[in-house]
């Protein structure tokens, strides 16, 4: 058989995949060098407020720039050598210490003796013998081992100081550079994603970088104060290690956890290095980060630990440490570069569908309970009222455009509509029982209102169900003490609703009109109705329409309307003096007549 040619779609999708596989092939082989270009990168964006503060005390670039780097890795050098000592304290203590560990497991058998934990403390016995630990028969291979990653970690550490030394230096020049290849059309989305875009992830880094800093080095004072050895070593992994998304705190403490369960006496230590990690998880969490965040960085939880366990299959332990800052810095710039817009998309945690999309998705998969949720949680947020212009008329909206296009079937619609109108219902009812009980005045003047002859409303639909089902959500607005707003069906003609309105004669009709394709029918309605009723108030709801509005309204009044509204909380503010009118003139052509 002849091979047919790959569609459109396939050879799209088949080049996104093919250029995915590229730039994850490309990141892993160059990892030794994009490593310290973007970690220079994005201690850049840390050090740029601390330069700029300095420059507005009066140092200039040069001068601020050099004395921040070299504080920054004067103390980075500090830390590294404190952190290295450790480690070499505890790789020659370790040894010595390892013979409490066998102790302290044997201990635990003394608990729960001849309970159900028997086969456990079996197990931990059989552990316990097996800790050896093996004497260093040669320094040689140590050391063969050791040069080779210690001489690239001081290249690459050589390498990061210099690029921010001069990407600080020349951030004008090289922001100036950026905008050039967007070129000018760019001009303004560019000003914005630099402006604010990199002031916010030059924010949040800087106080990530300082939570975390004071994090590790309350977290290793605790542990001195309590006593468990090497506790500069665990203040500073506690520092490293939250830059891991949710997990790597957790990680961080169990490791002097483990240490002083295995090595300290008793169990008075373990439990205070539990509750000290506990304390200042907490009190970080809730307090200290959201008052110096003041705002998320807008990268949801779980894109967070997909990131971190990609960067961390893709360039080790670094990129679990970039893993957050790399999200962020990709969220921000799709949301200022259409081509980059995925990202945002795909790693924001911002609402990507309008509430009156996700209402509507949820009845087309036949899920009235999550869209009624919904609608309550509308309702809790704003005014009842406003459910019907910003969930329900837009979702009916989108329903007529997919009938429009035959994408809807004959149960789908009739779905919609049963559900929209169960929901509706309820809405109602939500709202008559948050109302306080009225007064014994209030009661008085209520029986009084509705003891009086109500004015007749009509509903007409201009076209089809969707306007019925429109006009039918919209007398849940009106106050049925005042107004008998009574629907005629959408399968009626032209000639049949100029019949029934000459024959109840009410005092006002109301047509709905959604879009699209509603404004010609409405017109000739129009013009029908006027032609007949001289005197008759024609109101016309364009519910939905967000073009041409003006347009629209000049050719509906031109075509016999009175007033023409574009919301239903608009027409119903239209409506509203009409029926207070005709509710004074009626009692009166009554009274004329009697007599």
């Amino acid at each position: 058989m002849p091979l047919t040619p790959l569609s459109q779609k396939a050879q799209g999708l088949l080049l996104v995949c093919s250029s995915f596989i590229l730039i994850v092939a490309a990141l892993a082989l160059a990892k030794t060098i994009l490593v310290p270009i973007v970690l220079a990168i994005l201690l850049a964006f840390i050090f740029s407020p601390v330069v700029n503060i300095l420059q507005r005390r009066g140092l200039g670039r040069i001068f601020s720039v050099l004395l921040v780097v070299l504080l920054a890795f004067a103390a980075l050098g500090g830390i590294g050598l404190a952190v290295g000592a450790e480690i070499k304290k505890l790789a020659a203590d370790l040894p010595q210490r390892s013979n409490k560990i066998p102790e302290k497991i044997s201990s635990l058998a003394l608990v729960g003796k001849g309970s159900w934990l028997d086969s456990f403390y079996h197990t931990t016995d059989e552990i316990a013998e097996q800790i050896r630990v093996k004497p260093v028969e040669s320094f040689f291979p140590i050391l063969t081992t050791v040069a080779g990653p210690t001489i690239e970690f001081l290249a690459s550490a050589l390498l990061v100081v210099a690029l921010v030394v001069f990407m600080l230096i020349q951030r004008e020049d090289l922001r100036n550079r950026v905008v050039r290849l967007l070129g000018k059309r760019s001009l303004v989305r560019t000003t914005k994603a630099f402006d604010d875009g990199m002031q916010r992830i030059s924010r949040f880094l800087l106080m990530q970088f300082l939570i975390n800093t004071a994090f590790g080095t309350i977290f290793g004072i605790g542990l001195f104060i309590i006593g468990v050895p090497y506790a500069v070593l665990w203040g500073f992994l506690a520092a490293a290690l939250r830059y891991i998304p949710y997990i790597g705190s957790w990680i961080a403490a169990s490791l002097p956890f483990l240490l002083s369960l295995a090595l300290l006496p008793g169990w008075t230590q373990t439990l205070c290095v539990l509750g000290l990690f506990l304390v200042l998880e907490i009190f970080t969490w809730n307090v200290i980060e959201p008052c110096l965040f003041g705002q998320s960085i807008g990268v949801s939880a779980v894109a967070l630990l997909i990131s971190a366990a990609f960067w961390g299959w893709l360039w080790g332990p670094i990129g679990l440490v970039l893993s957050t800052p790399l999200t962020a810095c990709l969220v921000v710039l799709g949301r200022y570069a259409p081509p980059l817009e995925f990202f945002s998309v795909l790693l924001g945690d911002e609402p990507v569908l309008d509430r009156y999309v996700i209402y509507y998705q949820r009845l087309l998969a036949r899920d009235t309970d999550e869209a009624a949720a919904l609608v309550e949680e509308v309702a809790e947020s704003d005014s009842v009222e406003t459910i019907y212009d910003k969930v329900f008329l837009p979702a009916l909206v989108l329903a007529k455009q997919n009938l429009e296009h035959g994408e809807l079937s004959e149960s789908d619609k009739n779905f919609i509509r049963e559900a929209t109108q169960e929901i509706a219902r309820e809405v109602v009812t939500l709202k008559q029982e948050s109302k306080p009980a009225p007064t014994c005045e209030e009661a008085l003047d209520s029986t009084t209102e509705t003891d009086r002859a109500r004015v007749l409303v009509f509903g007409c639909p201009a076209r089809d169900e969707m306007d019925e089902l429109a006009l039918e959500l919209f007398a849940h607005l009106l106050d049925p003490a005042t107004c008998r707003f009574e629907v005629l069906s959408a399968e009626r003609l032209t000639a049949e609703v100029i019949a029934h309105i000459e024959e109840d004669k009410p005092a006002l009709v109301c047509i709905a009109s959604l879009p699209p394709k509603g404004v010609a029918h409405t017109r000739y309605l129009c013009k029908r109705l006027r032609a007949r009723f001289s005197d008759l108030k024609i109101l016309v709801g364009c519910w939905g329409l967000d073009q041409d509005s003006e347009r629209t309204r000049d050719r509906l009044v031109a075509a016999g309307a009175d007033i023409v509204g574009f919301t239903m909380l608009q027409t119903r503010a239209q409506v509203g003096p009409l029926i207070q009118v005709q509710a004074h003139i009626q009692p009166a052509e009554a009274a004329a007549s009697s007599a």
